[in-house]
């Protein structure tokens, strides 16, 4: 049996690989292979390359775990998949009632049959939030206010 984490070096202001390293103290026992999830050009490909045994660990932020259940078909998953926060809020492992040291989750029942949105004609699966822009907007918008401000 192999455990891969499955990294985003650039999670938690490019932080996530040092994050990542932490599950050695987790997961002292597993045989830890790390792959940069940035470098991975197929994802499906690489989940479908998996032996029957093998684990894999998610390590990054919200966003890291988006761009999996949207580039994997996770309902027919086998793999026992976890998850370690390594990014800047972490909501999903909020979400689960952990907190900043707990060892890696199972997350396979969290990522399967996850509800949808189609906007623009594009379907997606959204696992502990769905946005439109609309915090980027916000937040575009008050760094220009405070730009003109002195306050």
């Amino acid at each position: 049996m192999k455990t891969y984490v499955l990294y985003n070096k650039l999670s938690n202001n490019g932080k996530g690989q040092t994050t990542a390293e932490q599950l050695k103290t987790h997961w002292a026992n597993h045989e830890l292979t790390f792959v940069n999830a940035r470098e991975l050009d197929d994802y499906a490909g690489f989940f479908a390359g998996l032996q029957p045994d093998d684990e894999v660990c998610v390590c990054g932020g919200d966003g890291t775990l988006n761009y999996l259940i949207n580039h994997v078909d996770c309902d027919s998953l086998t793999n026992k998949i976890f998850y370690f926060p390594a990014g800047s809020g972490n909501d999903f492992w909020t979400d689960l009632g952990k907190k900043p040291g707990d060892a890696p989750a199972q997350s396979n029942r969290y990522i399967k049959n996850l509800p949808t949105v189609t906007v623009k004609g594009k379907t997606s699966k959204f696992i502990n939030g769905v946005g439109y822009g609309i915090d980027g907007y916000c937040c575009e918008e008050g760094d220009r206010l405070r730009e003109k401000s002195d306050k």
